[in-house]
């Protein structure tokens, strides 16, 4: 893509907007990895994720997003890489879409859990802790055949500035049946098909609950600690959604949609010229802010637990008063500085005789 504008002003504003969201993405990834590392600390810590399936597998999801995100900075700065081969390209991007696709399979596991334990409590009684280490192994195969075609459908462009003669490299999906076969797939099994598994488990799980309740087959208490459970985790099911709905259907559009409309404007005989200026001003805009709101969702996921996990967020504030307490401690011991050893009076009187 030619980066080269006729207005200097427009360029200017784009460089310091591209800075700010480039600023901002950095921000959100810092805090993604500390507050699921924080989050992995509490469930491994005070042994949390032993005492029950859902824990283990929110265990899991904060480690998945923990690696998303570590893998998400060379795609952040991308743009300033020197050019790189084919394979780490394609390993790169294959892995991104590897974890993410995880993402929703541990979701929907998550869900699936939830619905053994509370719709039929007797076949819990079964599932053992294999079971569960099961299934997160096959989250991660089903999540590595779904990005498979990646591998071959990306490839890496080599671009040299033509003030600075630097090479610059950038992945790209092959345009035709390539992409539009690899995308398909992804977003119909990696995507498509766990929402609407969890959207069907979570209804029968809410129709369970609510018909119990109102038979009185369940105290008010029970009911309304399953129900919150289950919202808590249909309101991390719509934060993902939310924050990776824009970048998804944003993807769509640019493999299926951008590629022939350019095609046809340019065939039509429109203002060629016109159309990419408009879209060099706006679309790494907007590719941006649609990336800063993908990596908004691992900063939701530990607030969420908190908000509705009363022992979580007490051990947050736990975590947050001890370094709050060890950097007053510092800062005292500095203030007041060493310690001075005080010595008796007799002592004093020997050395002095001694001396």
């Amino acid at each position: 893509m030619d980066w080269n504008f006729t207005d200097n002003e427009n360029f200017t504003d784009f460089d310091n907007s591209s800075r700010a969201l480039f600023a901002v993405a950095g921000i959100l990834i810092i805090c993604g990895i500390f507050e699921n590392a924080m989050t992995c600390w509490i469930l491994i810590s005070k042994k949390k994720y032993l005492r029950s399936f859902a824990n283990f597998h929110l265990l899991n999801l904060a480690i998945t997003d923990i690696l998303f995100r570590i893998l998400a900075i060379p795609d952040l700065l991308k743009d300033q890489l020197i050019a790189t081969s084919d394979f780490t390209c394609k390993i790169g991007e294959f892995f991104r879409y590897t974890t993410l696709a995880v993402t929703f399979a541990v979701l929907a596991g998550l869900a699936f859990d939830r619905y053994i334990h509370i719709v039929h409590p007797l076949r819990a009684r079964a599932v053992t802790w294999k079971h569960s280490r099961n299934v997160i192994a096959m989250s991660w195969t089903y999540s590595l055949l779904c990005s498979a075609p990646f591998l071959y459908s990306i490839k890496s462009e080599i671009e040299e500035d033509e003030e600075t003669l630097e090479k610059l490299s950038s992945c790209y999906d092959i345009p035709g049946p390539p992409s539009h076969i690899s995308l398909f797939v992804f977003l119909l099994f990696s995507f498509t098909i766990p929402l609407v598994f969890m959207a069907v488990v979570y209804g029968k799980v809410v129709s369970v609950l609510w018909n119990r309740a109102r038979r009185k087959m369940i105290n008010k208490y029970t009911e309304k600690t399953k129900m919150l459970a289950v919202k808590m985790m249909v309101v991390i099911v719509l934060a993902y959604l939310v924050t990776w709905g824009p970048k998804l259907i944003m993807k769509t559009m640019e493999v299926f949609y951008f590629e022939e409309d350019t095609f046809d404007r340019g065939d039509s005989g429109e203002d060629v010229e016109e159309v990419e200026l408009e879209n060099n001003l706006l679309m790494p805009v907007l590719e941006a802010t649609v990336e800063v709101l993908s990596l908004a969702s691992s900063v939701l996921n530990p607030l969420i637990f908190g908000y509705y996990n009363g022992s979580f967020r007490r051990e947050m504030k736990n975590i947050f008063l001890g370094l709050n307490r060890a950097k007053c401690f510092k800062k005292r011991s500095q203030r007041i500085g060493p310690r001075v050893q005080k010595i008796p009076v007799s002592s004093r009187s020997n050395e002095t005789n001694l001396t």
